[in-house]
């Protein structure tokens, strides 16, 4: 968690959270990055990848223009 919680602070990743009843996809993290390998080096640092006990999957997810958060 303490990862997860320095990445909040760069502002650079927006949501994160678990799945319910999560089988092999365990949770999300959003990321307000310029291209994907930005967040992929933000997370690869995280201690659970380097571990090996989870691992990351990355992928584009685009959002109608001005979309935001309440």
């Amino acid at each position: 968690m303490n990862h997860i919680n320095e990445m909040a602070k760069t502002g650079k990743m927006v949501i994160a959270g678990p799945f319910e009843n999560a089988g092999k996809h365990r949770g999300i993290l959003i990321f307000d990055v310029d291209s994907i390998s930005q967040a992929i080096r933000m997370e690869s640092n995280d201690p659970a990848i380097v571990s090996g006990r989870l691992e990351m999957q990355a992928m584009y997810w685009w959002t109608a223009k001005g979309s935001k958060l309440p």
